[in-house]
């Protein structure tokens, strides 16, 4: 074998060990005990890998819980084939640009985990898109606002973290705040990261860990890049208000969750440095 062939080799080995069902898989039995001791189970998949990812769990699961899975488990992502042979609610939701799909997709992710118990375990596979794919604006702030606003950061020139503390702030599912939803259950997030240095806080907008990010820093972003102005009335009364109430901000620590980065470009090196040296 030549050394172009095995270099080719080692790179397909490391896509099929990487590929999102597997590492779903792979990665699950590590956290039996939480399978064991959990009343009921309930799964959610959202991002662009969602539904390779459910697949994964669901064939984790059908060897030894599949009597504690709630329901139909939801999987949200944007337009694709569903080959898996399991059985959950496949939401086809709106990238890269949220609309009302994405918002009625929210909805029905909110009103599965809320319905989860302090014995029960949500479990949330969570991959790239998920921002868009799950988009509910709070309270006073329309979609058609959100995605004003959207357009305004984009061409603004600011990049991806100053983008998201903008957005988490005016999301219902977004900063932690899917997270919240499923309290009191406990809750483990497997990830697959699409962004720089693996940051939980912004991949999908970090909807199941605690934010660091404050209604003060959102509106430091739109103001560094004097869009803050152009925003909707309801964007500004809204991130305003936030600066003045507490209970407003989004949840700053978690005792409930677990979160791994399951895969991701760093996962990936790693994983393909290993197979060469064997």
């Amino acid at each position: 074998m030549s050394l172009r062939e095995t270099a080719h080799s080692l790179f397909e080995e490391a896509i099929t060990l990487q590929r999102p069902s597997n590492i779903v898989l792979n990665s699950s039995s590590k956290y039996d005990t939480y399978f064991d001791t959990s009343e009921r189970i309930f799964p959610v998949a959202i991002g662009k890998a969602s539904v390779m990812m459910m697949d994964g769990l669901l064939c984790f699961l059908d060897k030894k819980y599949k009597s504690k899975i709630h329901q139909e488990p939801i999987v949200v992502s944007n337009p694709q084939e569903n080959k898996s042979k399991y059985k959950f609610k496949h939401i086809i939701s709106s990238h890269p640009t949220p609309d009302v799909t994405s918002v009625n997709a929210a909805k029905m992710v909110l009103n599965y985990v809320k319905d989860s118990k302090e014995n029960d375990l949500v479990i949330f596979l969570i991959s790239g898109g998920g921002s868009s794919l799950l988009s509910y604006p709070v309270e006073g702030v329309s979609i058609n606002d959100k995605i004003i606003l959207t357009d305004l950061l984009l061409a603004s020139g600011c990049n991806i973290n100053e983008i998201n503390t903008v957005r988490k702030h005016l999301s219902q599912i977004k900063g932690g705040r899917l997270n919240s939803s499923a309290l009191p259950s406990k809750s483990i997030s497997l990830i697959i990261s699409d962004v720089i240095n693996d940051d939980l806080s912004t991949i999908a907008s970090g909807p199941t860990v605690a934010d660091s990010t404050t209604y003060h820093d959102a509106i430091e972003v739109l103001t560094k890049y004097n869009i803050f102005d152009k925003c909707p009335s309801s964007i500004k009364n809204h991130l305003n208000l936030g600066i003045t109430n507490s209970d407003m901000e989004t949840p700053k620590i978690f005792n409930n969750n677990i979160t791994e980065i399951i895969s991701s470009n760093i996962v990936f090196k790693e994983t393909l440095s290993k197979l060469a040296k064997k």
